[in-house]
């Protein structure tokens, strides 16, 4: 019995994880695929910003001050769920929020139009604000009626949900260190993106 809890005590630790990959053919997630090795196993595409990596164990599941759940790496998560929360305090209208989910969703679509790069939210180093209200444009490289959105609701100034450069989820994050992709340059505008970038 003793020589097994310390064959356990001295195994090392695992990263487990499940990610998606998206298709740029086909414009839809085209495999699922599971996680299961040593942490000494880790790729350097797998470690993110802060260390933070797509492991479960990296991870960690809080709620805002209005209630809703959020997933950040363990790492950032106190620091981001604090500005959010004086942003709340401040005014602002969060009603969605998406923080970690590991896709494979950035960088150049191989030969069968896969991409083949992690997405920062499968490190828990992004956050989508009120995807509803903050989409995501292309033919956008200037703010404007030609810009065609492509994922989520529509973006109006009108409307609170909708982030501004002024709304204190905004200049909060950014303060951070966090990118906003209503900034972007190009081609696109990701109105509900806030990301550290590796």
């Amino acid at each position: 019995m003793f020589l097994i809890l310390l064959a356990l005590l001295g195994a090392e630790q695992r990263c487990v994880y499940e990610y998606s990959v998206w298709n740029t053919i086909e414009r839809k997630t085209s495999a699922r695929v599971q996680v299961n090795k040593p942490i000494s196993a880790l790729t350097s595409e797998e470690i993110g910003p802060f260390g933070c990596t797509p492991c479960q164990h990296d991870q960690s599941t809080t709620a805002l001050s209005n209630g809703l759940p959020v997933t950040l790496c363990r790492h950032i998560a106190k620091r981001v769920l604090h500005s959010l929360n004086q942003s709340i305090q401040d005014g602002s209208q969060i009603q969605e929020i998406l923080g970690y989910r590991a896709s494979v969703s950035r960088g150049a679509a191989d030969p069968a139009g896969n991409r083949t790069l992690l997405s920062l939210h499968a490190y828990g180093t992004a956050v989508d604000i009120n995807e509803s209200w903050n989409g995501l444009y292309d033919r956008c490289v200037n703010w404007g009626p030609d810009c065609r959105l492509i994922k989520g609701g529509p973006h109006s100034a009108q409307d609170l949900r909708s982030l501004s450069a002024y709304d204190p989820v905004v200049s909060g994050l950014k303060k951070l260190g966090m990118s906003w992709g209503g900034e972007l340059i190009g081609q696109q505008k990701d109105f509900m993106h806030f990301a550290f970038n590796k």
